[in-house]
């Protein structure tokens, strides 16, 4: 199963950069479609309905990804902050929850990477998705077929 191989990859930090890898195929199919100017469509239906399939396949890859990605950012930002304060106690020293959040934030910042990138071509794969789904619809509409 999907879910299982991205958790796994995102469980150490030396495969984390895989994740990205296992995206290469999505990421270009979304780029792919954004290097087309919405004129270079010209009410061709067939170019946007081959546009549509890709970029919702491209996108629920993306989703996916992003979900395991955005848990894994959160949960290994909260462990480290909760280490931190643990740690602190521990060794009786005062703690400074700004100064927690901060490091924490560091030590996550590769994973913050990974979440961000994924979620901007899942964001960018929408866009593009609705943009050329309001262009068909308005295309059916000239072309007299309103329930469409």
């Amino acid at each position: 199963m999907r879910i299982r191989e991205l958790e796994k990859l995102f469980q150490d930090d030396k495969t984390v950069d895989l994740v990205l890898e296992d995206l290469v195929k999505d990421m270009e199919i979304v780029d792919k479609w954004l290097d087309y100017s919405l004129a270079d469509f010209n009410d061709n239906t067939s170019e946007i309905t081959k546009a549509l399939n890709e970029l919702s396949i491209a996108y629920g890859n993306l989703r996916i990804v992003l979900g395991v990605a955005e848990t894994e950012y959160r949960n290994r930002d909260v462990r480290y902050w909760n280490e931190l304060k643990i740690k602190a106690e521990a060794e009786g020293q005062k703690f400074t929850d700004s100064k927690a959040k901060q490091e924490a934030s560091l030590h996550v910042a590769e994973y913050r990477r990974i979440r961000n990138i994924v979620q901007a071509y899942k964001e960018s794969a929408d866009k593009r998705i609705v943009t050329l789904q309001s262009i068909l619809k308005d295309i059916n509409k000239d072309y007299g077929n309103p329930n469409k």
